[in-house]
């Protein structure tokens, strides 16, 4: 099944498909990088909490050092944490079936992609909080993707063919070390 979904995940993000390659006896680690040249990344995460921490340790180790400032960084830190551990906590279907994650970084952009499979669920569509009334009077949930959408420049949602897909973008603006060097 995981062979299957790389190669579905190779079509959707333009990839060519690799040669097969022989099955491991080990189960697969809880993130595979599929691509990554510096400007488009693919990523296949289990769906699991420590596959998200490594995901997030992963991204932060392509993207240091190629002008991406950390108030960048950090944004798609915490959205990638909040968006990912709500499909893990909450999704309804997929069960099994891996995380893809594709990153493009462009002269003034950085964009990501997350897609899953499970029933059709837009978090753009919730309401905002109620971030004026008092804890004690809030309702549960919706706080996580509000910062999500603070954060970002773009946050849309799609339900193509079974599987969500939820797109981050945010334009890259010079930290004040790299706009002085």
């Amino acid at each position: 099944m995981w062979d299957r979904f790389v190669a579905t995940l190779r079509r959707w993000f333009g990839r060519p498909e690799a040669a097969p390659e022989p099955t491991p006896a080990a189960p697969p680690p809880d993130v595979i990088e599929l691509e990554g040249d510096g400007v488009a990344m693919l990523f296949a995460l289990t769906r699991t909490r420590p596959a998200i921490s490594a995901f997030c340790a992963m991204f932060e180790e392509r993207v240091i050092g190629t002008g991406v400032g950390f108030d960048t960084l950090h944004a798609f830190q915490v959205a990638f944490d909040e968006l990912l551990t709500n499909v893990v906590s909450y999704a309804e279907g997929g069960d099994g079936e891996p995380m893809g994650v594709s990153l493009e970084r462009g002269d003034d952009f950085l964009l990501a992609r997350i897609r899953y499979r499970a029933a059709e669920y837009d978090p753009t569509a919730r309401a905002a909080p109620d971030t004026e009334a008092a804890m004690t009077e809030r309702q549960i949930g919706g706080l996580g993707v509000f910062i999500v959408q603070s954060l970002m420049d773009e946050f849309s949602y799609q339900y193509v063919d079974g599987y969500n897909v939820l797109t981050l973008r945010k334009r890259l603006v010079a930290t004040s070390s790299e706009s002085t060097a």
